[in-house]
């Protein structure tokens, strides 16, 4: 099933609200990328920005403030 930008915005202010670790973040992040990748109907952006936020625990350069992933999560509830 395809992973809606506006669905995943919900999704991630959930989990943000939930820990503010970033390793947590990231590899939940990585989580549903793997559960959504083979999708036919797969969102490029949208898989590219799974792969961004799993990407946060490797190193400070691709980490994203608390405050980022807020303001993106409710831009991808707006989208």
């Amino acid at each position: 099933m395809k992973l809606s930008k506006s669905e995943f915005g919900k999704m991630l202010e959930k989990k943000v609200n939930e820990t503010h670790d970033l390793v947590i973040l990231s590899r939940w992040a990585f989580e549903i990328f793997m559960d959504h990748q083979r999708d036919s109907e797969a969102d490029e952006d949208m898989q590219e920005l799974l792969l961004e936020l799993s990407s946060m625990e490797d190193g400070e350069e691709f980490e994203f403030s608390i405050e980022e992933l807020v303001s993106l999560s409710k831009k991808l509830q707006n989208s």
